[in-house]
């Protein structure tokens, strides 16, 4: 099936070149956000998002999307795949709508916060005008990242991003397949199903 790359390998890391070329693109083309102005939800409402939540919210969908791709078993599934796409959007959906379009994508939306980290080290950025308007502007490759907020919850987000990469490269290794055989073996040879196992 199709869905499983497209999503996991085509989507997800042409995320990662793209913002760094172009900066935050992504931003501007996320189908949630277009949905939710369709839907005539509020760019920005009167509920304040409490600051203690931070990047809270991004930093458990990171963790919870690297262990789909990366550990459960069938990743791949287009029911599975399906039913996550529905859950994330309602998720999605529902967050802009309690705290606005701009709150959530600053904030909550997953693949926003993700490529706004990445695009920091792109040279470009987008740029506000005494009017209001945004404008380009070209800025020092890697400067972005000096503007990063130290908050604890984007140092979680930044270490399970290093996380998951760090876990995507090592479990491709034949040194980890070794060790990840010899303990599937172990737990099956305790009782449990080799498909949990």
């Amino acid at each position: 099936n199709l869905s499983s790359v497209a999503i996991f390998v085509v989507w997800w890391i042409a995320l990662v070149p793209i913002s760094i070329l172009f900066g935050d693109v992504w931003r501007t083309v996320n189908p949630w956000a277009t949905i939710a102005r369709l839907a005539r939800i509020a760019k920005v409402t009167e509920r304040e998002m409490p600051a203690s939540i931070g990047l809270w919210p991004a930093t458990l969908l990171l963790v919870v999307w690297g262990w789909l791709e990366l550990v459960y078993p069938t990743t791949g599934e287009p029911r599975l795949i399906g039913a996550c796409m529905i859950a994330y959007t309602a998720l999605t959906l529902g967050g802009m709508w309690m705290y606005g379009i701009e709150r959530w994508l600053d904030r909550g939306e997953l693949f926003s916060v993700y490529t706004r980290i990445i695009a920091s080290l792109s040279p470009w950025e987008t740029r506000p005008t005494l009017n209001g308007g945004p404008v380009i502007g070209i800025r020092p490759p890697l400067i972005g990242v000096t503007r990063l907020s130290g908050e604890p919850a984007q140092v979680a987000f930044i270490a399970a991003l290093i996380a998951t990469i760090t876990f995507d490269g090592l479990s491709g290794s034949e040194l980890w397949a070794q060790r990840d055989v010899a303990a599937a073996d172990r737990l099956i040879g305790t009782g449990f199903d080799p498909f949990w196992a």
